[in-house]
């Protein structure tokens, strides 16, 4: 059975590498796409797919999206929100960041996945049958990447998505969060990471693909029970944490024994 058949998703920044790996999948399930950008993208990936200018950051532009799709005979069921990102370098050194760095990482991060959903509910609530949001988090929400402010942002989908999902499901409305690890694309390749020690952390000794992150925003999507939940697409990353920090606590502990029966 295919839940999405027919079903009109909106991808918010579906320009980006996991709007990119997202738009097969959504093809294969026979979903209507609609791409809503803050620019339009003219390669041969996203050709046929219905574009709309929309900067998720914007309330006023989210407004006229919602106004210019409503005039144009769309019903949206499903919005994806995969904006987001670390673009600011700076971000990695508590002392080095500055308010304007935070700031728009906040707007990134934080403000255009809330604006999204506040701006548009009141669309989706009309539609009938199953209908969702889904934004796309990040395990640096709960691990200790020494990018705080990025992480804050973050952060605040998971405080925000299971209240959000009371006030929304009187209306049928559902809502969850993806949150990958670390994965490896054009962008990531860019920032300062030591890619083998992440992978090293992982339970499964290897990094997720977009292509992945993908997949868990489908199951959200398809899941019609599902809403309120925070779904981790990490190759194990925060199990491998978990694990580090255990054999860090037992080593310690060890050195202190070591130490006592020095002393004694």
């Amino acid at each position: 059975m295919q839940a999405l058949k027919g079903r009109q998703v909106l991808i918010v920044g579906g320009y980006g590498e996991i709007g990119k790996a997202l738009i097969p999948a959504l093809k294969e399930q026979k979903a209507e796409i609609i791409i809503g950008d803050v620019k339009k993208n003219r390669s041969a990936t996203f050709e046929g797919i219905p574009y709309f200018r929309l900067n998720a950051s914007a309330p006023d532009s989210i407004e006229k999206f919602r106004a210019h799709i409503e005039g144009s005979g769309y019903q949206l069921a499903h919005v994806v929100n995969v904006v987001g990102g670390l673009k600011e370098s700076g971000l990695t050194d508590m002392f080095k960041t500055t308010s304007k760095e935070i700031l728009k990482t906040v707007n990134t991060n934080l403000l255009s996945q809330l604006y999204i959903v506040h701006g548009l509910a009141q669309h989706i609530k009309e539609t009938p049958g199953d209908k969702s949001f889904v934004s796309v988090g990040s395990v640096n929400s709960q691990l200790g990447f020494s990018i705080p402010f990025y992480s804050a942002a973050k952060g605040g989908m998971l405080s925000f998505v299971k209240p959000a999902a009371m006030d929304l499901g009187r209306y049928g409305i559902r809502i969850n969060v993806v949150s990958p690890g670390t994965i490896i694309t054009e962008s990531t390749k860019k920032q300062p990471k030591d890619f083998e020690d992440r992978k090293k952390s992982a339970a499964l000794g290897r990094l997720c693909t977009t292509t992945d992150v993908a997949d868990a925003i489908l199951m959200c999507l398809k899941m019609e029970n599902y809403t309120g939940q925070n779904l981790i697409i990490d190759a194990g990353q925060t199990a491998g944490a978990a694990s580090s920090l255990f054999e860090q606590q037992r080593r310690n502990s060890a050195l202190h024994k070591s130490l006592e029966a020095f002393h004694l």
